[in-house]
């Protein structure tokens, strides 16, 4: 079989969300695979454009070689469930996903777990501050905040049984009847027969904790382009959280010492109970550092993205797709080598600084934010004449958390020289000259081997 010699990348235009059609050519056939298939949007409008962004795969596809779930976020995953039907009358192969999924692997359901505590403990306390501040216009916003947080596990939330959560999408992949593979990073890279001429790389997500719970960069390193926050939680907090309406001394968030029962407190401080001074109250702030625990939980999970770069082996050239990787999976990276062989018959080393170095296509992580793209160890190491930038995100639309980053959008502008994709905005003329088109539904970009 001829080598591939050119790959088509399609961004679906649906909203905030990740949805990436990638065709592998050469002179005989075309090989899909789709990586993500997800809008955060729940409206009638953005499910009536999955199922035509679905309808349409299908139609130009017939079936996918290949499906990835870079991670279980709605915003990468909920037109599995927008375009059931759709999706169902699509045959698929193989599903790629982490090793985060396997079901055979302890780390995996250890983590698995402890996420699944984290987001029940804010279930809990976004239902008691619900009850507790609803006439409170403070309050209100707080719940709008953690609102916007439950989108990214689905209109079912936290409930693993509805059939519109995060959890649902990714069993309806796991359930399929295609073969699954569960992938790690390692220093190996991956030739499949189905795409001669292409190397696989897998970067992320990293098998070390310490790794996947670092969301965001070092003070005073430089390591991203600017930081919005800091954010972290504890096992006391976590433990009050997770019974928060049956508290005992072993879950509280004080220490015992601060303590007063409820009899001593009123005898010790009648007018604090006054209803006229219920403003003054303060038993349940403590619940309002949960923002920093949703944050975390959040980009923990992005932390998980299965990150893959393709190489065309000839050239040299590289495609790079990261998810949502935030800050300790872009750093992961720096810890392999690659032993791949030279134009002499032996072997040379390359890094990831190397695959950086000759990347022209970077699907951009987590939708332009502010920890999910490297500075020093990043961006600024693409340096390829060719590089486009890919923002799944409306430029002229502020999604969650000031998505996109305007300072990083800058710094993309300047490397690519104006070549970035946005789902609101015309294709650069340059990217148009080169093959590259779009339509209502999608751009699609034509990279040469």
């Amino acid at each position: 079989m001829s080598n591939i010699n050119h790959i088509s990348v399609r961004m679906y235009k649906q909203g905030f969300g990740d949805c990436f059609l990638i065709t592998f050519k050469n002179d005989v056939q075309n090989i899909h695979m789709l990586i993500d298939c997800g809008v955060k949007s729940n409206s009638p409008t953005s499910k009536n454009k999955m199922k035509k962004i679905m309808t349409q795969i299908k139609t130009d596809c017939h079936k996918l070689d290949y499906l990835v779930a870079t991670h279980e976020h709605w915003d990468h995953l909920s037109g599995f469930l927008h375009a059931k039907n759709e999706f169902n009358q699509l045959p698929v192969d193989e599903i790629w996903m982490a090793w985060t999924e396997d079901p055979e692997d302890k780390f995996a359901a250890d983590l698995k777990d402890k996420q699944k505590k984290k987001l029940t403990a804010l279930t809990n306390i976004y239902n008691k501050l619900k009850k507790l501040t609803s006439n409170s216009k403070e309050g209100a916003v707080y719940l709008n905040a953690f609102d916007q947080f439950f989108e990214f596990y689905g209109s079912g939330g936290v409930n693993v049984k509805s059939m519109n959560s995060t959890a649902a999408a990714f069993n309806a992949l796991r359930n399929h009847n295609s073969k699954k593979t569960y992938f790690e990073p390692s220093n190996e890279y991956y030739e499949f027969d189905k795409l001669p001429g292409i190397r696989v790389y897998v970067l992320g997500p990293p098998k070390n904790e310490k790794s996947l719970n670092k969301m965001n960069p070092s003070k005073n390193k430089g390591e991203v382009y600017e930081s919005n926050y800091f954010s972290n939680f504890n096992s006391g907090f976590l433990s009050a959280a997770s019974n928060i309406d049956s508290p005992s001394e072993e879950n509280s968030p004080f220490d015992k010492k601060f303590k007063l029962s409820q009899e001593q407190s009123k005898l010790t401080y009648k007018e604090y109970y006054e209803i006229k001074d219920q403003w003054r109250q303060i038993e349940n702030d403590w619940m309002y550092a949960s923002g920093s625990m949703a944050i975390a939980l959040d980009t923990s999970i992005n932390n998980t993205s299965l990150v893959l770069a393709f190489e065309f082996i000839e050239s040299g050239k590289v495609l790079l797709f990261v998810g949502d990787a935030q800050v300790g999976n872009w750093l992961s990276w720096q810890n392999h080598r690659w032993e791949i062989p030279n134009q002499q018959g032996g072997k040379r080393t390359i890094d990831v600084s190397d695959l950086l170095s000759r990347t022209v296509f970077y699907k951009v992580g987590h939708h332009g934010s502010h920890n999910s793209t490297l500075k020093e160890l990043g961006l600024e190491k693409m340096n390829h004449k060719d590089l486009i930038a890919a923002i799944p995100c409306e430029k002229n639309k502020k999604e969650y958390n000031g998505i996109p980053f305007d300072p990083l959008m800058e710094a993309i502008h300047q490397k690519t020289k104006g070549k970035m994709l946005f789902m609101d905005e015309e294709m650069h003329p340059s990217i148009i000259k080169s093959g590259g088109r779009s339509t209502d539904l999608y751009h699609e970009v034509d990279i040469s081997g």
